[in-house]
Formats: structure tokens, C-alpha cells, sequence
């Protein structure tokens, strides 16, 4: 963790609010940790298949095309044959360590969205005061209710609120405002979650390519670990520029009952 401000290290309320933020991010690093790395294990395996896939492809055509002509030494066809087997062996290794790492079935408990966002937004209380951020949630959101994994829908929550908050960074302090609505439509809801930074531009075309990033800290795969969190609940997140200016991240998963009497 990088040395915090001089400022904050005197606000006791401010470090009881780290403290509780900190605290409760320990109860979710495992199921937090266990998705990231099958996460990365994932795009390593797509990624890395692509092109042994191809290598194999090659080789198999190159055998077939030299296997015509009688003047090729045998140790050059011995040698594909290898080539070929190495291939297959490798994929099959990356198969075996992707299917290794799979992550856990989300445990199911019904759970009031209002309060998942209380919960999330309460645990980043300090973060939002050390960058001057304020959070406005709209009487939308209700008392609608999901299904889900309490601890991997908070981290989706929470990851969101907290990306809203570093792109508010260069944005007048009185700007500095995250909007949380929501919205049923038919059987799914969808959590809108709103800034005021620069909006996507550049970034909308990589923003889940894995290991990319513009935060020095980062390693470009928040949003990943996100949307497979909700893949896991049936739903799914998507990015696009607000109507007044910034980001809105939408969190649409399926709605367990619209309205609580």
C-alpha cells in the first residue's frame, strides 16, 4: 500500500473508516483472489491455444505436404512428428491448469440492492473523502432484490464505485459526484452507476483487454474479474459514456422479486 497523505494520517475518523474498509476487503480477498487467478488463467489459455493451435496447424500441413515427396530424410518427419506432440502436450497442460483454477459456484442468498450498495459505498466512505467524491443513489433503486453471492456482487459494487472515483481525479471538487440508479426491465435489473470524469474515449475498445491499463498500480484486469462474477449470476456489465458527460457502468443481473411489500 503506498504511504498515505499527512492529512489523512491525522483524521481518526478517516483511518476508522481505512481500518473498517480494510477489514472488510480481508473477507473478500479469497473468493477475490480465487476468481482473479482463474480469471488470468482463462485469457493465458485463450490467448496462448491461439497460436499453438495455429503452430499445429502448420506442422500438420507441412508433414502432409513433405510426406508426398520421397527425397525427405526421415529425420525431418521425425521431427514434426515431435513438433506436433510437443504442441498438443502443451495445450493439454494449459487445459489442465485453466480447469484447475475454475472458480467456485457463487453461494445463493437473496439479497436487498439498496443495501448492497450501502454496504459497498460504506466500505469506501474513507476513499471517497480523500479525493473530495460524493455518492448520490436514486429512490430507484428501492427495495428490488437479486439473487446472488453476497461477497462477489459487493467486490462487483464495490470495484465500480471505486474506478468511478479515480476518474473523477482531475474533475472540480464540486463535480466530483457518482450517481447510483437503477432500473427494472422486465424480468432484469440493472444498477447504473455514473460519473463525472472523462468519459471513455480511447479506452472503449480495451477496457476488457486483460493487462491493460492506465493505472501505474493496476494490472488490467478489474473489470474482467468483474463481469465474471456476474457471468457466474447470469448477468452481465457493460461500459458507455453518460449523457452529461463521463462514464456509466451497468450491472444488469436477473431480478429476484421487483418489489418487497
Amino acid at each position: 500500500m503506498s504511504e498515505l497523505p499527512e492529512a489523512l494520517c491525522h483524521d481518526s475518523e478517516l483511518l476508522a473508516g481505512l481500518q473498517r474498509y480494510m477489514q472488510a476487503r480481508e473477507a473478500m480477498f479469497a473468493t477475490s483472489r480465487t476468481v482473479s487467478i482463474s480469471e488470468m488463467a482463462t485469457t493465458l489459455a485463450h490467448e496462448i491455444n491461439t497460436p499453438i493451435a495455429t503452430l499445429s496447424n502448420l506442422v500438420q500441413g507441412l508433414k502432409a505436404r513433405l510426406g508426398r515427396d520421397p527425397s525427405i530424410a526421415p529425420d525431418i518427419m521425425k521431427a514434426l512428428d515431435s513438433a506436433g506432440e510437443q504442441a498438443l502436450f502443451t495445450s493439454d497442460v494449459i487445459k489442465r491448469i485453466r480447469d484447475y483454477t475454475q472458480a467456485r459456484a457463487p453461494s445463493r442468498e437473496v439479497l436487498v440492492v439498496r443495501q448492497l450498495v450501502d454496504e459497498a459505498a460504506s466500505l469506501l466512505d474513507w476513499y471517497f473523502r480523500l479525493y473530495s467524491c460524493r455518492i448520490e443513489v436514486g429512490e430507484s433503486i428501492g427495495r428490488c432484490q437479486v439473487l446472488g453471492d453476497r461477497v462477489m456482487l459487493q467486490q462487483v459494487v464495490l470495484n465500480i464505485l471505486k474506478n468511478a472515483a479515480d476518474a473523477m481525479v482531475g474533475t472540480p471538487m464540486e463535480h466530483r459526484i457518482i450517481q447510483v440508479m437503477s432500473e427494472v426491465h422486465g424480468d432484469r435489473l440493472r444498477i447504473i452507476i455514473s460519473d463525472f470524469g472523462p468519459g471513455l474515449h480511447d479506452a472503449r475498445d480495451t477496457l476488457f483487454t486483460p493487462f491493460v491499463t492506465s493505472k501505474p498500480e493496476g494490472m488490467g484486469v478489474g473489470l474482467n474479474i468483474c463481469r465474471s462474477f456476474l457471468d457466474l449470476h447470469g448477468g452481465r456489465l457493460w461500459l458507455a459514456d453518460a449523457e452529461d458527460g463521463g462514464c456509466k457502468s451497468i450491472i444488469e443481473l436477473p431480478v429476484h422479486e421487483a418489489n418487497v411489500a
